[in-house]
Formats: C-alpha cells, structure tokens, sequence
C-alpha cells in the first residue's frame, strides 16, 4: 500500500501543481470566485495536466521499453552468433570442418620421378584418412589401385609417404575422411607439374586448391585445359 501512494505521489504531483498555480492565478486575477468555480477550475486544469502528463510519462516509458527490447535483442543476436561460432569451432575440432590435405608434388632424382609429400590445408586436424590412388584411365574401376590409410594429420604439418613410390605417370587419388571426400589430379608433362584438389567426385565441383605452371601444354583435360589455365591467366 505505501508503495502504491508513492507511485500516485510521484505521477500526480505535477499535475497537482499546474493545477493549483492555474488555480491560484484565476483566484488572484479574478474579483469574486466562488467556491464551486475554484473547485470547478482546479478539477478542469488537474485533468488536463494529468492527461498530458500521463501520456508523456507513457511515452518516456515506451521509448524505454523499446529500447531495453533492442538491447536484449542485440545481446541475444551476439549470444547467438557466439553460439554459432563456438559450435562451428566444435565440430570442426571433433570432425575437421572444411580442412584437407593433398600431395605437394615435387621432382626428385633429376626431374624425373615425382615425390609424393602429404601436406595438411586448413585450420582443423583431419582424421581417419584414406587415399585411393589410381591411375585416370583406371578411376572407374572397381578394385583397382592402392588403398592405404594415412591416420590423421593436425594443422601445420606434412611427411612423406613411403608406401607411395615416386612416380613418373599421371595419377588420380581419392581422399576420404571424417569430414567428407576430395580428389587430387595429378598430371606431369615434360618436366613440368600440374595438379587440382576438388572437393567431391567430379570435376565440377568445388575447385581447393590448384597448381598450373607456365608453358604447361594442353593434354584433352577440359579441369587442367579450360578451367586452370583460365585460372592462371586471370591470376597474372
């Protein structure tokens, strides 16, 4: 109860005053006021002033609301991308996310054989690792080429792999681990290497990571013909 009077108190004495200074003005100014005319008068100007009052007071209390809404929805829309953020970061530490690796090829033993030396791409360890290597003419057949598994690999880090013999011939390998498949093409002519890591099965999808060096010749592949030398030739 005391705290509903000093509610009352704090929203009507305002009003009260305009009401008894307009009042008091018109006892002042007036000859004869009788006493129905000041109660009338002072009940006409406590209404009216506690009218606009009460709607000033409704506004400043929207405005606020308003604006406690649109703090509680910015922190919610920052909590939320927090969450985001934090739930990306955890499955890319428990699956991967969007890291690779792939072969750096390199020549060894007078520009002849190639070297095949694994490096991890990305910021999250990939696990559980596997490579299918096949040579293109044989990519679709069932059975054919090495099937190793290379374990995992953590950011930062890459090692040969002895159980791939350097090698002089164009090579396909599929990738596959926790956090999907990628293929790596590799193609060698005269002394020169080009290769592509795309995410998926199929040429068209989504393009990794490329190497096209200059004066590499066109050999029938429209990835390594079209769409890397295009790549290079953009980049320069």
């Amino acid at each position: 109860m005391r705290h509903t009077f000093i509610q009352l108190a704090r929203e009507f004495w305002i009003p009260a005053v305009i009401a008894g200074s307009w009042t008091a003005w018109n006892v002042y100014s007036s000859q004869a006021m009788g006493a129905s005319q000041i109660v009338a008068g002072f009940s006409g100007s406590f209404f009216l002033s506690s009218w606009a009052t009460g709607q000033f007071l409704r506004v400043k209390k929207q405005a606020k609301a308003e604006s406690s809404f649109a703090l509680i929805e910015q922190r919610t829309s920052l909590l939320l991308d927090r969450l985001d953020t934090s739930t990306d970061r955890l499955e890319g530490v428990t699956t991967g996310g969007d890291a690779f690796c792939y072969f750096s090829p390199s020549f060894a033993q007078g520009n002849v054989q190639v070297n095949p030396f694994l490096v991890h791409s990305g910021e999250y360890p990939v696990y559980d690792v596997r490579v299918w290597m096949i040579s293109p003419e044989e990519f679709h057949l069932a059975g054919a080429g090495i099937n190793l598994g290379l374990g995992y690999l953590t950011p930062g880090t890459g090692r040969t792999i002895y159980q791939i013999a350097p090698f002089i011939e164009d090579l396909d390998f599929q990738f596959t681990a926790k956090n999907g498949l990628w293929t790596q093409l590799i193609r060698v002519r005269g002394g020169l290497i080009a290769y592509a890591v795309l995410r998926g099965r199929t040429h068209p999808a989504d393009l990794l990571i490329h190497q096209y060096p200059d004066g590499f010749p066109l050999i029938g592949e429209d990835l390594f013909d079209v769409r890397l030398r295009e790549s290079a030739l953009t980049s320069d």
